[in-house]
């Protein structure tokens, strides 16, 4: 506030416009931001839950029957999605029946297989069970890379910030030219009262531009050096 006491009126009004501007875009990036965050969170977790389940349905006649290659062959379609960084299908007993990377590297497995999901440093887990006729034969397992989320936020942030700093310089250009509708008629009064106290011409009159409260003060000022005229006449 100090240094819009500094400012000339012209350079307040000005300022005091982008300002407002400034904060008002500002809330709604932040606001908008925070939505896309749930959003591409939520959709993140919908997209490996609906494959967790595909594979688990698909999965029930591999795990009845042993067969570890078809399981494996299910396992490798997740290559559609690059941020899966890692896939396994267990058997009730918890040991690994299939497991799939897109390195095609096996990578350990450490986490905890029971059903639900969870987001941690960095990674998004999913599990699902595997159930026939009620009773749980296995569990799918899937961990995907929450990079892409992360770029996307960026990404997101770059363009707010583009678009706030654009919205910034379009408020500038506008208000530079629209605060002469308030500073112009100040400004004339200012100097019409200065160079009354500095030449004693009471005949002097500042112009009214508009009906709004400046206008009334302007009005008033007038008045006063009619009144200050007569006296003198007098």
């Amino acid at each position: 506030m100090q240094i819009l006491n500094k400012m000339t009126i012209k350079q307040k009004i000005t300022a005091i416009t982008m300002l407002t501007c400034a904060a008002s875009l500002l809330l709604v990036g932040i606001g908008y931001l925070l939505w896309e965050w749930t959003d591409i969170h939520n959709n993140m977790l919908f997209r490996l839950s609906t494959h967790a389940e595909l594979i688990a349905e698909n999965c029930k006649a591999a795990l009845v029957f042993d067969d570890q290659q078809d399981a494996a062959q299910i396992l490798k379609a997740l290559h559609v999605e690059p941020s899966i960084v890692s896939a396994y299908v267990f058997k009730s007993n918890g040991k690994i029946f299939a497991s799939y990377s897109p390195t095609g590297e096996n990578i350990e497995h450490n986490e905890s297989s029971e059903e639900g999901h969870d987001f941690d440093k960095g990674y998004l887990t999913v599990t699902r069970n595997i159930t026939l006729d009620g009773d749980i034969i296995g569990s799918v397992y899937l961990k995907s890379d929450l990079q892409p989320m992360y770029s996307m936020l960026k990404t997101n942030i770059l363009i707010i910030m583009g678009v706030l700093l654009l919205a910034s310089l379009a408020a500038y250009f506008v208000s530079s030219r629209l605060q002469k509708i308030i500073s112009k008629p100040i400004l004339q009064l200012a100097n019409t009262a200065k160079n009354v106290s500095q030449m004693k011409d009471y005949s002097a009159r500042a112009v009214n531009y508009s009906n709004d409260e400046v206008g009334i003060l302007i009005n008033t000022f007038n008045e006063m050096l009619e009144q200050i005229q007569k006296r003198d006449a007098e």
